[in-house]
């Protein structure tokens, strides 16, 4: 859906060091669709299929925030790895994003020192 409402528990997986939105194995599809969840994934500007532009890890919360809103989605769940549990952290303790985070699972977070 482009736009509007959607079906499914939503769930944002976001991936350690590799910035491709394939990179997840093919099985959690499968099983999302048996829990009726909706995995959202994307690959990180400038990777993949996306276009390059200029961000930093405090403007990753408000580019969630947007994609949220554009979807309709009022709370979401997070599975991160690795830097993506550095985001993840961020996105929990940002105030545009804070109280839309339902749950974290953070499997090997590589949280950075100056965090």
């Amino acid at each position: 859906s482009a736009g509007g409402k959607i079906s499914g528990e939503p769930v944002l997986l976001l991936r350690g060091c590799d910035p491709y939105a394939a990179c997840f194995p093919p099985g959690e599809c499968s099983l999302a669709n048996e829990m009726e969840m909706l995995l959202l994934q994307f690959d990180r500007p400038g990777y993949g299929h996306s276009s390059f532009f200029a961000y930093s890890f405090d403007d990753f919360p408000d580019f969630l925030a947007y994609v949220m809103d554009f979807l309709e989605i009022t709370n979401i769940s997070i599975f991160a790895h690795s830097y993506g549990a550095a985001l993840a952290l961020r996105l929990a303790s940002h105030p545009t994003t804070a109280g839309r985070i339902k749950a974290l699972s953070l499997f090997a977070p590589w949280v950075p020192m100056c965090f």
